[in-house]
């Protein structure tokens, strides 16, 4: 905006600014029309409202004013477009943080003091160890990113195999974290049987080991001092 003026006398002509607040719209318009299909599943944040018509506002003023020559308060209304475009962007996920982050995953992990792991993917949830501040495991890893590192150090307690996954959940308490993408894989995989369903945490399943699960049984104590299942789901 400081360089609006500048911009207006020395690169904005009128019918490029015409031209660019058109563009902005065509994009809105768009955007209104096929809105509610984009977000699928997901909520719009509360304030889209009021952001969706700023944003179709502020071209219309650059358009008028564009229109009569009046090219830098045109230039400042069409580059003022970027900010409820943006305003929506970062409140769409905080609206749906839950969907979107490990941020909310790992408040429910914070609390429990047991080893974490994931099933496989690690793309999905590589956000996880930086929310917990601590490293995660990757529970039989199909991952491209990591496929080379694991080649030339392998490091089987941290990136344990379908096998020494199965033998470590029968005696130690583990949480395995199984993202919405590999949901299937995780029920067809023997390595189910050793896991007790906890609850879903946005698009993520939590599973607690058998010996997690049997210390809930044994001591109601200590169950609460994890985080509390809500429900629980033998296989």
């Amino acid at each position: 905006m400081l360089a609006a003026d500048r911009l207006a006398r020395a690169a904005a002509p009128g019918k490029l600014l015409e031209a660019m607040a058109s563009a902005w719209l065509i994009v809105v318009a768009v955007l209104l029309a096929a809105g509610r299909s984009l977000l699928g599943s997901y909520s719009p944040p509360s304030d889209a409202t009021i952001l969706t018509l700023s944003a179709g506002a502020l071209p219309v003023i650059s358009l008028v004013a564009a229109r009569k020559g009046f090219r830098t308060v045109a230039t400042i209304a069409c580059a003022a477009v970027a900010i409820p475009c943006a305003t929506m962007y970062s409140n769409f996920f905080k609206a749906n943080e839950a969907a979107k982050s490990a941020r909310s995953l790992a408040s429910e992990l914070r609390r429990a003091r047991e080893p974490v792991y994931i099933f496989r993917e690690f793309e999905t949830l590589s956000a996880l160890p930086f929310y917990l501040d601590s490293c995660v495991g990757i529970a039989d890893p199909r991952s491209g990113d990591l496929h080379n590192g694991l080649l030339l150090d392998p490091q089987p307690e941290r990136f344990p195999d379908i096998a020494a996954m199965a033998k470590r959940a029968a005696t130690e308490p583990l949480w395995l974290v199984v993202p919405n993408g590999q949901r299937k894989n995780f029920a067809r995989d023997p390595l189910s049987a050793m896991f007790v369903e906890v609850r879903s945490v946005g698009p993520n399943e939590l599973y607690a080991s058998r010996a997690l699960a049997r210390r809930w049984d044994d001591s109601p104590s200590v169950h609460a001092e994890t985080a509390p299942p809500q429900r629980i789901t033998l296989r």
